[in-house]
């Protein structure tokens, strides 16, 4: 586990908000303890509006006549929930507070009306007004999920935390979700299975490291014996212009052929034919065993996302079924509104700008 980011939907309804907030919680668990006192509902430890005003009345009735400057906007509210990881060490409210300001900063809202409520030791949650103090501005809180999922990163590392499993480091790349599909990161989280294409990938790799210096023939023999279909893509002219590589069957069970820059970035026949012109080969058995542990990691990330995924769901319904914030709520049918933060999360994870907000992923994607 790891440090878990919940974006909950966006409302119209601040107080409502306000009121959960400071709330004993749908089984009064939201009971803080500071300094020797507890706190039935939430403290507020930190933001723009003045920690002062912790009574929910004030700060609810405070962002309403904020966000009632924008008349034309219809969703305001902003509502995030931060976890600590069990077995982390317990946060105080002054690293709290900063993890809330390097959220804030990094979704580029720090000047805008927020402020960060605890609730427990291990969480804690923010509210914010899209509408600026003044009125002048709306934040559209573009990429909102990838940004925050990259401020966690840089926290759990930065406060000594449990940090997430990254297995392409080796590679120096920012992100396992390289080159996958929306749907297949909506299989991959529902089932726990790694993506086909990286397997293949992996294993294409390790047939370019071992048959390195070797060229295409060396290369091909390598695929062979790491069982990787390929086609080699020649022109009429007998120019080579790169490989395919199947990734899986569809429905009918035909091979998915995919261009060898669609399984990795790495692999485009650029790159490919340089290493297999004049580059080193590794021990075939070192190239192999590496392959099938990057292979193992990344399967174990996807477990590890699943398994937080899963956790932010339980943690939701407890936040989620209370009346209090069926008000936060901007009408009943708050599943479809769920499903389309979870395309737009998919879309933001993947890159791709044309998929439909009312893509149906599985119950178990809650994000």
């Amino acid at each position: 586990m790891c440090m878990i980011a919940k974006v909950h939907r966006r409302g119209r309804d601040p107080k409502g908000l306000a009121r959960y907030l400071h709330g004993r919680g749908r089984r009064n668990e939201h009971v803080y303890k500071r300094g020797g006192k507890s706190y039935a509902g939430g403290v507020v430890i930190g933001g723009t509006v003045g920690v002062e005003r912790t009574e929910s009345g004030e700060w609810g009735r405070d962002f309403a006549a904020i966000i009632a400057q924008r008349e034309r906007v219809e969703k305001g509210v902003y509502h995030l929930s931060l976890s600590a990881a069990p077995g982390d060490r317990t946060l105080s409210d002054g690293e709290w507070r900063v993890i809330g300001e390097r959220v804030m900063e990094g979704l580029g809202v720090a000047e805008n009306p927020w402020l960060i409520v605890r609730h427990a030791a291990d969480h804690v949650h923010i509210a914010l007004s899209r509408v600026s103090f003044d009125g002048t501005s709306v934040a559209k809180m573009s990429h909102d999920y990838t940004t925050i999922e990259a401020v966690m990163r840089e926290v759990e590392r930065d406060h000594d935390l449990t940090q997430v499993l990254s297995p392409d480091r080796e590679r120096g790349r920012a992100t396992r979700h390289e080159r996958i599909t929306t749907g297949e990161a909506a299989r991959a989280l529902r089932t726990g299975e790694i993506p086909p294409r990286t397997v293949i990938a992996e294993r294409v790799r390790a047939a370019r490291d071992a048959s390195a210096g070797r060229g295409r023939a060396g290369f091909e023999a390598e695929l062979d014996a790491v069982g990787v279909e390929f086609r080699a893509n020649e022109a009429k002219s007998g120019r080579m212009n790169g490989y395919s590589f199947t990734a899986g069957t569809d429905a009918e069970g035909a091979p998915i052929w995919m261009a060898a820059s669609k399984v990795g970035r790495d692999l485009g026949w650029k790159s490919l034919s340089a290493a297999l012109d004049s580059g080193v080969a590794r021990d075939v058995s070192e190239a192999r065993a590496t392959a099938e542990t990057r292979i193992a990691d990344v399967a174990a990330a996807w477990q590890a996302d699943r398994a937080r995924i899963s956790g932010e769901r339980n943690h939701s319904m407890d936040q989620d079924a209370s009346s209090s914030v069926e008000a936060v709520a901007s009408g009943p049918d708050w599943l479809s509104e769920l499903r389309a933060t979870q395309a737009r999360a998919r879309r933001e994870i993947t890159g791709r700008d044309d998929l439909d907000d009312g893509l149906d992923l599985d119950d178990g994607l809650d994000l």
